[in-house]
């Protein structure tokens, strides 16, 4: 349970049922002053109506109050969690392992890259001054 998630579901629902109360007595009062404005009622109907809009506002923090409550109430894993040091399959295999193994794959395809630009250059090369390049390689070319 997630005690400060549960207390703050509370509080929004104590909040909303509150606050819903009040304003149903600020709505009756409208009501009844609509009827005797006169020449405000207008003014007094569309403030009626705002006030009818946070009323539902109201309603909602109540309505989510209680769905945060259920979920301080229910959750039973953290919202976050710890990044692990080591990777699942092997306790003894650290995130520092991973990294050495990512530089050197880095490492590795900046020797690969360097490979085939000598290697294209020689290939130029031999087809430049005439020399009979091996089947195999060509086939591996295209």
């Amino acid at each position: 349970m997630k005690p400060v998630v549960l207390a703050m579901g509370i509080v929004l629902i104590i909040m909303g049922i509150v606050s819903y109360v009040t304003m149903q007595d600020f709505m009756t009062d409208c009501q009844s002053s609509v009827n005797n404005a006169g020449p405000l009622a207008g003014y007094i109907r569309e403030m009626c109506g705002q006030l009818q809009l946070i009323q539902y506002g109201l309603t909602a923090t109540a309505v989510s109050g209680f769905g945060i409550t259920i979920y301080g109430a229910v959750a039973k894993k953290k919202i976050v969690e710890k990044p692990s040091t080591t990777v699942h399959h092997e306790p003894s295999f650290t995130t520092s392992d991973v990294l050495k193994i990512v530089k050197s794959l880095e490492d590795t395809k900046e020797k690969h890259n360097e490979l085939e630009k000598k290697h294209t250059m020689l290939i130029s090369y031999l087809k430049r001054n005439g020399i009979k390049i091996p089947d195999f390689i060509l086939k591996n070319e295209q």
